[in-house]
């Protein structure tokens, strides 16, 4: 990220996997790079592009936090996710 704007880029979106701490450290200027827009994790059913537990594995929360998606089975849990994203700061779900 940080020769981005060398090649012209201003601002970049990530799909999934960024999170606040980066956004936050480039809006401050602590590391180089173009502004970014985040998502935070991705909100998949279970089984979909966002579901990346092993097989075997049945816990929906990542205790650590370190996975790229969120599992939200119908509307309400799809709400709860998006609303609880965009609380830990994502631009946009």
């Amino acid at each position: 990220m940080g020769r981005m704007p060398d090649r012209g880029f201003t601002t970049v979106r990530d799909g999934s996997g960024a999170d606040h701490g980066r956004a936050d450290a480039q809006a401050e200027v602590l590391i180089r790079g173009p502004r970014l827009l985040f998502r935070g994790k991705a909100l998949s059913r279970t089984g979909g592009h966002g579901d990346c537990r092993g097989r075997g594995t049945h816990r929906h929360d990542d205790p650590l936090g370190a996975g790229i998606g969120r599992i939200a089975d119908d509307v309400g849990a799809g709400r709860a996710a998006g609303r609880d994203e965009l609380r830990e700061g994502a631009h946009d779900i």
